[in-house]
Formats: structure tokens, sequence, C-alpha cells
């Protein structure tokens, strides 16, 4: 793998990693794997260092994206007990909601902030394009994708993620339909990645990583 351009992904919920699979998260359970002795998020943190060298991970904190609560107490812990960096979806609503700290940087992600009137600067932020089988999911379901990402770049976004929930964990990766980068920005993906291939293809049309789960887990990236 180029250096920096896999993200590992971990999903919390109640507390533990789980394993995602086609955005059905009610039904998400705690992440078995071959790589992990459990499903404890500072163990997940503490292996994928030493197997991989990673230093950057993405958190998504699905209690807290679904409105159950949040799983702010183990974020903080891994904050507090590691050197790591982290990108933290946390269904944030509006900026005012976001977490701050050196080592984290907020995802505000189109299924829970509300992008129609946003006016906040979010050239700090990393902007998440949630989208299932194709179309804009959550609050902003009646806009487009292209609409979202406009808004974004009005105000001042320029790091984004595509994001198809619908082949997160099943390998169904597309590259035919993704939004282009302009000049300037910096594009990961996220849903389906299953190969070397895959991160090739994406490279070639100008995105600067992928963010990725199963592939790690199942050995098909190395």
């Amino acid at each position: 793998m180029k250096p920096g351009f896999v993200i590992p992904v971990m999903d919390i919920k109640n507390g533990e990693v789980a394993r995602a699979v086609a955005g059905n998260r009610s039904e998400y359970k705690p992440v078995k794997s071959p790589l992990l002795s459990g499903a404890d998020p500072l163990h997940f943190v503490e292996r994928f260092t030493a197997e991989f060298n990673f230093n950057l991970f993405y958190i998504a904190d699905l209690d807290a994206i679904m409105g159950k609560g949040s799983n702010f107490p183990v974020i903080e812990k891994l904050i507090c007990l590691t050197t790591q960096n982290y990108w933290l979806d946390a269904g944030y609503k509006t900026m005012d909601d976001v977490l701050s700290h050196p080592r984290l940087t907020p995802v505000v992600a189109t299924e829970t902030f509300q992008m129609s009137d946003v006016t906040a600067d979010l050239s700090k932020a990393i902007v998440s394009i949630d989208t299932m089988r194709g179309k804009p999911i959550g609050v902003n379901r009646s806009s487009t994708t292209t609409e979202l990402i406009n808004r974004a770049r009005a105000v001042g976004a320029r790091r984004f993620i595509f994001m198809r929930l619908d082949a997160v964990g099943c390998g169904n990766f597309d590259v035919t339909a993704l939004p282009r980068p302009e000049k300037g920005e910096s594009w990961r993906f996220a849903g389906g990645i299953s190969s070397s291939l895959d991160l090739d293809k994406l490279s070639a049309i100008g995105y600067s990583g992928a963010l990725v789960s199963t592939a790690l887990h199942n050995g098909s990236l190395r």
C-alpha cells in the first residue's frame, strides 16, 4: 500500500469496534478479525499501528450518528492513551457540536449536517458526502450529490469523502460514478474497496486515498 493512501476505519457502537456491512447499522456486530483478539478500540489502534504502521484513523461514532447517545468517553480515552491522529464523524448537526482537539479533525457528514442553509466556514473540516444507492441520505436526502458538493465548496470545504454506504463491507467498488476533484481539493472514497487495483483506479482519477475496513481485516490489502 502507498503510505498515507489508506485510512483504516473504526465504526464504534456500544463502546466496541463494529463490523460494517451495507449501511445496516442496527445489525452491526462487534468485529471479529484475525488481526484482533477482541473489539476494544484501543486494542484496534495498537494492533493496526503495529501491523500496518498507520498514524491516522477514521472513527464513526455510530451511536451519535443514529441519535442513540455517544461513544465520547471511548474516543477521549483513545486520544489520551495514543499518539495517533483521528478523523471523527460524531453525527455533527452544526459546527457548534464539533469536538476540538489538536489530533482530532471533524468530519461533517451530510447524513446529519444540514447543508441547505449552511454559512459556517468548513475549510478546517472534512465534508463527507453520504450516499446510498447513488443518492444522498439523511437530512439532505432531497438534494443531489452535486448540490451538496457545491454548497460545501461555497463555504470553504476543500477536503471531501465520498461515502457509498450500500457498498461498505461488500466489495462492490465502482469508480465510474465518483465525483472528480477540482484543483486544490483532496478527496477520499469509502465503500467497497477490496484490492490494490481499486486503489490504483482511485489514484488515476485524482483521489488522495480511501477509507478501508474489511479489506484490511481479511488480508486482501497488505
